[in-house]
């Protein structure tokens, strides 16, 4: 909601302002007591962006605006579909500030007020992309802190958004140094949050806990007695009730553990009544419907008597064909028995055979079946380029196309003067982020680069630099094209491909292509 119309003086005066000679400031969007959000345009690439910035009122607040700027930077490091980018950090004396992508689609929370609680169906995909975001970010260290329908963005043409990450210890040093305490007011605050403490990964499950119970209701009130007495899914509310304990040890310890949770409990619910979100709703008996059934039944139940006495009237008037003769019937049954007598042998030895031949099938369709958990299907959270000797930024704008299967859309690296990087560093990278820790088998690069190297790394955490990262796993010298990687033996939650040349082509004007990347 534009906020024009309700500006204080102090900030009716940042209408018009630029800062660092780029960015203006055109209308306010949003505001809280110590940071504002505003619609601003970018003259240098012509494009509308939201600007967050410290109160104008807070400039004698240096530690604070300090740990803004700190956090600011961290902040910057994301990079994730499924979260609103950060464009730039600026500000000048007496600010500090962040440029966004400026998202003006609906919010979760407008889109319930709109339709209603969601189905289980339909809640899923929400919640995957909102926990592929949160892993991101708690993989760099950093909390969400805020998640709440407001800051969910519902994209169409660029699927899930959430905004608002980061800035809690910020938050906590001015609140410290000016004796204020944090809204409790939100049902998405932890305990430990409304009671002055600083968020940490749990504090995020408890939020996203009551985010998906949200999704289920509407009801962001909703009491744990009418949401446990009408879900259908058990599998679900037990999830759900672990996540958003009270105490912080009894809660899940990562995003992923919940998300597991859930989609098994999906997966084996799947006949669940889903119409409602999974939450069962009353209804009426149908008197009609009723009748109507209980003499389906009886018109069934009456013919299925008549034809059982029919058969046993025509047995019983006409006699089988032994029963007529008795001398023949005799006969029959001696010559049978006889008979039944010299084959014994055999149907004995044919059943032995069978047996054994059965068993052996049972036992080679048991090999065949058990699999090795060795083989577990790798799950990709997401992936991120990597330049820590140089400006920090690859095209982290183009980094989504890695994993969208299509072969048509690339990511590059910066452009560079010779296939060694103009000598200006010893490489650039790109991280693959996993959605927990899986041994690994194979790394799969698609290019049309010839002739480039690079090192492979795997680790379970992200290193700053590239000595954090250990020793490589593998390398890959002078590669044709498309590479596949043999990682057997690697454990690991982060893949990091190094590229240490760039390949033939001649100069100016050398990068890195990359059109997939998979892992196995």
């Amino acid at each position: 909601m534009i906020m024009s119309d309700y500006l204080t003086p102090d900030t009716r005066l940042l209408i018009g302002r630029k800062l660092s000679g780029r960015y203006v400031l055109s209308s306010l969007i949003s505001t809280g007591q110590f940071t504002q959000t505003w619609e601003a345009t970018d003259l240098v690439l012509s494009r509308d962006v939201a600007v967050k910035l410290t109160n104008p009122n807070l400039v004698s607040e240096t530690a604070f605006l300090s740990k803004f700027r700190s956090d600011a930077r961290a902040i910057s490091r994301l990079n994730h579909p499924s979260i609103v980018a950060v464009l730039d950090t600026t500000g000048d004396d007496e600010i500090e500030a962040i440029v966004m992508e400026l998202v003006e689609e609906e919010t979760l929370k407008d889109c319930l007020s709109r339709l209603g609680p969601l189905t289980v169906r339909t809640v899923m995909p929400l919640f995957n992309h909102i926990v592929d975001a949160l892993l991101h970010a708690h993989k760099q260290g950093l909390i969400h802190g805020a998640l709440s329908p407001e800051k969910i963005f519902l994209c169409p043409d660029r699927g899930t958004k959430i905004s608002g990450f980061g800035f809690n210890e910020s938050t906590a040093l001015i609140e410290e140094t000016q004796s204020i305490h944090g809204s409790s007011s939100s049902q998405f605050l932890s305990p430990e949050q409304k009671n002055g403490g600083i968020p940490d990964v749990r504090s995020d499950v408890f939020a996203l806990g009551k985010l998906v119970r949200f999704m289920l209701t509407n009801d962001e009130n909703n009491t744990k007695s009418f949401f446990h007495d009408n879900m259908t899914n058990k599998g679900i509310l037990e999830a759900i009730s672990k996540a958003t304990a009270d105490e912080p040890s009894e809660r899940y310890s990562s995003v992923v553990e919940f998300q597991d949770d859930i989609e098994s409990a999906v997966a084996n619910n799947e006949n669940d009544n889903e119409d409602f979100g999974g939450v069962r709703k009353s209804r009426s008996i149908d008197g009609q419907r009723l009748f109507t059934g209980f003499l389906t039944f009886g018109m069934v139940f009456t013919f299925v008597l008549g034809i059982i006495f029919a058969t046993n009237l025509d047995d019983s008037l006409f006699g089988s064909d032994g029963s007529n003769n008795p001398e023949v019937s005799s006969s029959s049954e001696t010559t049978s028995t006889a008979a039944t007598t010299e084959s014994s042998p055999k149907v004995e030895s044919n059943s032995d055979s069978t047996t054994d031949v059965s068993e052996s099938e049972t036992i080679e369709e048991e090999a065949e079946t058990s699999v090795s958990p060795i083989f577990e299907a790798v799950s990709i959270a997401g992936a991120r380029d990597y330049d820590p000797l140089g400006d920090g930024v690859e095209h982290p704008e183009l980094v989504e196309n890695l994993l969208d299967e299509d072969p048509s859309t690339i990511w590059y690296s910066e452009t560079y003067a010779n296939r060694s990087l103009g000598f200006l560093k010893d490489g650039v990278g790109l991280i693959v982020e996993l959605k927990k820790s899986f041994p690994i088998q194979t790394l799969i690069i698609e290019t049309s680069n010839s002739g480039w190297s690079g090192e492979i790394y795997v680790s379970e955490t992200i290193g700053s630099n590239l000595a954090d990262w250990g020793t490589p796993s593998n390398s890959i010298s002078a590669s044709q094209g498309n590479a596949t990687v043999d990682l057997t033996g690697a454990t690991g939650s982060a893949i990091l491909i190094w590229f240490t040349d760039l390949g033939d082509k001649p100069p100016p004007g050398v990068r890195m292509e990359i059109s997939e990347i998979d892992v196995s």
